[in-house]
């Protein structure tokens, strides 16, 4: 029996809250992965501009008095937003959340399987207890923001 105080959810209710859970941890995990992805690329691609500024002859041509300035102050330029997007990837925990997510996206999938073969109260409960672990552990061990990176 349930006091008045006590909210009980309903089986479909929990049953919408997993498959919203799921939902929006794939939103986190393509996000995250579209994030990481495009942090790598920019970072190739700005690491091969400063090797080209670097060592770019047309950078290096004596007749010019401005080439050898412009080609040291790209370079370190593109170093410089090259190494902060690192840190922001780090700082974040961009990789670490990739790798976290996967994992709670099939352990409530594999809830919404036990949920169909729910038969009985004590079923019911069982999944319902499974998911409110989840969510605690999750909580505890989610990758957060670093705030001294």
């Amino acid at each position: 029996m349930s006091s008045g105080n006590e909210t009980v959810i309903k089986p479909q209710e929990l049953k919408t809250q997993i498959e919203e859970y799921i939902k929006n941890y794939k939103a986190r995990f393509i996000r995250n992965q579209y994030a990481n992805n495009i942090i790598i690329a920019l970072s190739i691609l700005l690491t091969v501009l400063i090797a080209i500024t670097g060592t770019s002859l047309a950078f290096k041509d004596v007749k010019n008095p401005w080439s050898a300035p412009l080609g040291l102050t790209a370079s370190a330029w593109l170093g410089l937003i090259s190494t902060a997007m690192v840190s922001i990837q780090r700082l974040y925990n961009v990789q670490e959340k990739i790798a976290f997510y996967p994992s709670y996206i099939v352990k409530a999938e594999e809830l919404l399987e036990d949920f169909d073969a729910i038969k009985n109260e004590a079923d019911l409960e069982a999944v319902r207890k499974q998911f409110r672990q989840m969510r605690a552990d999750e909580a505890l061990k989610r990758p957060i923001e670093r705030s001294n990176p």
